[in-house]
């Protein structure tokens, strides 16, 4: 599980560096994920504190004495671990539930190769970056990071000529992270994605 984590806050903050450095510490025995230093302190976006296997009064202590003004935390908890008791220490501390999901971890060995439906390409080229970021109504990928050296990897699933699903890759400390990964509702219905 702390794998898993660290590979979620490497990845998580190298896709969120895209705009501006997004930077991964540890402070005692939680993960913070925050924007690097501003000129303006009104620009900064919501930093996250990432918990696991620490008691809440605890976690509360460390955020308290080092969190910006504008911090969410993420709480991690083991599938198999109730969640009753986590939630009722947060909320004791005046914390509110925004959502929970899954965490999912994959060694990619062990999927097997069906026939491809659509061809999956990596995003190589300016025209393609353009055509992705039309669709997702975003600046394109900058040039500079669609070669062997970018932090991340921008794949797209064709059909034809339309792209209609994406994900990103993020090499993070020795793993893969992926992000963004979505298929266009009308193939989802046809088993895609």
């Amino acid at each position: 599980m702390e794998s898993a984590i660290e590979v979620f806050v490497h990845g998580y903050s190298t896709d969120k560096s895209r705009t501006f450095p997004y930077e991964v510490s540890r402070v005692g025995p939680l993960w913070l994920m925050r924007d690097a230093e501003r000129k303006n302190p009104r620009d900064y976006r919501s930093e996250e504190w990432v918990v696991h296997d620490v008691a809440a009064e605890e976690a509360d202590a460390v955020v308290r004495q080092h969190a910006r003004p504008g911090f969410a935390v993420s709480v991690v908890i083991a599938n198999d671990e109730p969640d009753g008791p986590t939630r009722t220490a947060y909320k004791v501390l005046g914390y509110r539930l925004l959502r929970t999901e899954g965490f999912f971890v994959q060694p990619l060995r062990r999927i097997p190769s069906p026939p491809a439906v659509v061809s999956i390409e990596r995003v190589r080229t300016a025209e393609r970056a353009a055509q992705l970021g039309k669709i997702m109504r975003r600046r394109p990928i900058a040039d500079d990071l669609l070669g062997d050296g970018a932090p991340f990897r921008q794949y797209i699933a064709v059909d034809g000529d339309d792209i209609i699903g994406r994900v990103r890759s993020v090499d993070a400390v020795g793993s893969t992270w992926c992000a963004d990964m979505y298929v266009e509702p009308s193939h989802r219905r046809r088993g895609i994605g």
